[in-house]
């Protein structure tokens, strides 16, 4: 070997002459275990490697000395290499299981189950000792479960040190989660009730890590522990370490077996991913549908409402019904028994009496007539007896028909109560304050006050008067709108005069519209009449000028004349009769104007007559 070897790790050098007797070893061989450990690696010895990850796998190779009794082993000896500092703090937590009964009772069963499988022994041992336990009880099993559990080559006590300071040491370097929760006192008197939930913890955890550290194996190529990613690497180094034990260098079969369950654990992890992404979609499909349909807390909470209002009822009709009568009929039966003791009483007197009685007649001689009476007394007594239980007998079925007549009545007081109270809420009757400061929100029957049927204190006094007040209210409203409708009606009926005069003046304005209609026609036909007379007098004249035409010429200058003459009074005619009819037309257009004025406000008389009607109407 004259090339130098790059090794895979640095060289542990408290490993000492164990490392040195693993080097002169047959290559791919691992030394021999030192007598006296067990199969199972110690807890002890692997403190750290839960927190150092995967490079724990270089000291796992290495085999664990024993110790002799009374040594003491440091934790953190041996481990310079791997853990050149000093651990994390662990954060301070509490264990919320101490105040649940059912996870004591489960620690006590787990404990019990692990000392009797295991063998535990000490003088007075009794399974009872886990559930209430001794101080030596606990020093005993502390010691069992930690030798067994934990580290089976260290003795407890055997430095000298008080034993609550080394329970505290050691349940330090095993980082056992709760040791903020351990103090001196609570390990010194750990049987007491209030000290041993958190001793029970204690051991209970010490039991389950010893557990889970027996259920695996012992070689790095046993180990099945696929969950943490640092366990790839044991068989990877393992299988270095063999070639290089056999001077090889390099080792490319075991590069490729480690790439390929690395492919492996990737796709694991990628299908993993898959199916957990799957099942976010179908929980977000889920959450969605549930969160789109309304909520069923509402109707929960509603029926809470309502089992709350009916328990209510019931406590009230439990507190003032059934209670009174329950005392009723106790006090009932308490009368009842005394008259039963009573009656008995007599009873045993009459028999004695008529015992002796009986004694007396026997000795005496009895004639016919006295035994004939006596046996008439009997018969009448008897009568006297049926005539009584009848009586009796009709007494109960009175009461009872009386006791039922009162039910209804109590029932149909309750009902005619209910629209009572509907009323009174509607006329602002409650709540009402009583003059002893009780706001009283509605009547309620009583039956435990018989002399009212109400509440203590609450009285019809005060209902009447309010009743009364609210009755004065309701007539002093009455009276105002009685004068409120005197005085619409009064409005009504000018607003109906004044449509009447409205209506009036309209068949006024109608008739004169009819006049100016007829008038405007005979305008119009006179007119019409005067044209035709100018135009049979315009033929006539130009007969008399075509006639006398060539007559002269003086003659005609004076036909001349006179047509012109005659036109002109016809244009002046024409004129008039034009003014006279735009004048009509402008008549006619006022008219038709002030008619409809007249319908406009007829209209909007008609309109306020009709509010206030309707105004009326709803008041």
């Amino acid at each position: 070997m004259s090339q130098r070897r790059m090794t895979l790790a640095s060289i542990d050098t408290n490993r000492g002459a164990t490392a040195a007797s693993a080097m002169n070893k047959a290559p791919g061989k691992m030394p021999p275990p030192v007598a006296g450990v067990r199969g199972r690696p110690s807890l002890a010895m692997r403190r750290s490697s839960v927190a150092l990850g995967g490079s724990s796998a270089l000291h796992e190779m290495r085999p664990r000395a024993s110790l002799a009794p009374g040594q003491r082993r440091s934790v953190g000896m041996g481990r310079a290499s791997l853990a050149p500092g000093a651990l994390p703090p662990m954060p301070v937590i509490k264990d919320s299981r101490m105040r649940m009964k059912n996870a004591r009772a489960t620690m006590e069963a787990n404990l019990t189950h692990f000392l009797e499988s295991t063998g535990f022994t000490m003088a007075g041992w009794s399974s009872k000792l886990v559930h209430e336990p001794t101080q030596s009880a606990f020093v005993g099993m502390f010691k069992h479960i930690y030798s067994t559990c934990i580290d089976s080559g260290y003795q407890v006590g055997a430095e000298g040190r008080k034993f609550e300071e080394e329970v505290l040491m050691l349940m330090k370097e095993i980082r056992y989660p709760f040791v903020d929760e351990l103090t001196k006192t609570k390990l010194t008197a750990a049987g007491s009730q209030q000290n041993w939930p958190v001793c029970l913890s204690m051991l209970d955890w010490m039991v389950q890590v010893g557990t889970a550290v027996n259920a695996s194996h012992s070689g790095p190529l046993e180990r099945e522990d696929e969950n943490e990613l640092h366990a790839l690497f044991f068989p990877y180094l393992w299988h270095c370490y063999e070639r290089f034990w056999d001077n090889q260098d390099t080792y490319p079969e075991e590069m490729e077996a480690l790439a390929q369950r690395f492919a492996e654990k990737n796709a694991a992890l990628a299908s993993a991913v898959e199916a957990l992404a799957s099942d976010q979609q179908a929980l977000d499909a889920e959450w969605h549908a549930l969160s789109d349909k309304p909520s069923p807390l509402q109707r929960e909470r509603h029926e809470n409402e309502v089992l709350q209002s009916d328990l209510a009822k019931f406590a009230k009709y439990h507190h003032e019904v059934l209670v009174p009568k329950l005392d009723k009929s106790r006090r009932t039966i308490q009368r009842l028994q005394a008259a039963l003791v009573e009656y008995t009483t007599e009873l045993t007197a009459k028999q004695a009496e008529r015992t002796r009685r009986q004694q007396l007649v026997d000795a005496q001689d009895i004639s016919s007539d006295e035994f004939e009476r006596m046996l008439a007394e009997r018969e009448r007594l008897a009568r006297q007896l049926d005539e009584l239980t009848t009586q009796n007998r009709e007494a109960v079925e009175q009461c009872w028909s009386l006791e039922m007549a009162l039910t209804k009545q109590q029932t149909e007081v309750e009902k005619r109560l209910t629209h009572f109270h509907t009323g009174a809420r509607r006329v602002d009757l409650f709540p009402l304050s009583l003059p002893n400061g009780v706001e009283l929100t509605e009547l309620d029957l009583v039956p435990a006050n018989p002399s009212t049927m109400l509440a203590p204190g609450v009285s019809m006094q005060a209902v009447r008067s309010k009743i009364e007040h609210l009755r004065a209210m309701e007539a002093e409203r009455f009276r105002t709108l009685s004068d409120e409708r005197l005085a619409l009606q009064e409005s009504l009926d000018e607003a109906l005069e004044t449509l009447h005069r409205l209506r009036r003046d309209g068949r006024s304005a109608e008739l004169r519209l009819e006049a100016l209609r007829a008038q405007m026609d005979e305008v119009n036909q006179r007119g019409s009449e005067e044209e035709d007379a100018s135009q049979a007098e315009y033929l006539r004249q130009e007969g008399i000028v075509r006639s006398i035409e060539h007559s002269s010429s003086m003659a005609l200058q004076q036909a001349e004349a006179r047509w012109q003459g005659l036109q002109l009074q016809l244009q002046e005619a024409l004129e008039s009769t034009a003014a006279e009819r735009a004048a009509m037309h402008d008549e006619v257009c006022s008219a038709l104007h002030s008619l409809l004025d007249i319908k406009v406000r007829v209209s909007e008389g008609l309109d306020r007559i009709a509010a206030a009607v309707s105004g009326t109407c709803r008041s």
